[in-house]
């Protein structure tokens, strides 16, 4: 019951996170546009700013997560071609190659690093308060 309940706390936090990254880096592409229709005005663009439906229907149009959930909520890999648990509290997230930013810049693990800290201080930090700092290879 524990093992499960870390897992979904640390998938949460890792959907949370990596929109993250694509706000970290510069818009090279300014004069693209992307529609989008819902019901409503998104309140955040930022998915550590808050937790509310209509932004994270937006959120999926946007970012990418280490992790998916299937519609019966399997866990399946996103960012993350494979994942395992090292010990009790730690796991390895095994980066899938080729991935890049919108300006062409690799995804590495201290992206990955850099969103969970960050969470840590936004709204959002419930997600990741217990999470450690995490090691790049």
């Amino acid at each position: 019951m524990k093992k499960y309940r870390l897992q979904n706390q640390l998938c949460m936090a890792v959907m949370a996170l990596f929109g993250l990254i694509a706000l970290s880096m510069p818009a090279r592409a300014a004069d693209k546009e992307i529609k989008i229709a819902l019901n409503s005005d998104a309140v955040h663009v930022d998915p550590q700013q808050g937790d509310e439906l209509t932004s994270n229907i937006m959120y999926s149009h946007f970012y990418d997560t280490l992790v998916r959930r299937t519609a019966d909520m399997k866990f399946v890999p996103g960012l993350a071609e494979s994942w395992s648990l090292k010990d009790e509290v730690a796991w390895v997230f095994n980066l899938r190659k080729g991935v890049t930013f919108h300006n062409g810049d690799e995804l590495k693990a201290t992206d990955v690093i850099f969103s969970i800290e960050r969470c840590k201080t936004q709204l959002m930090s419930g997600l990741v308060r217990y999470i450690a700092p995490g090691q790049s290879p």
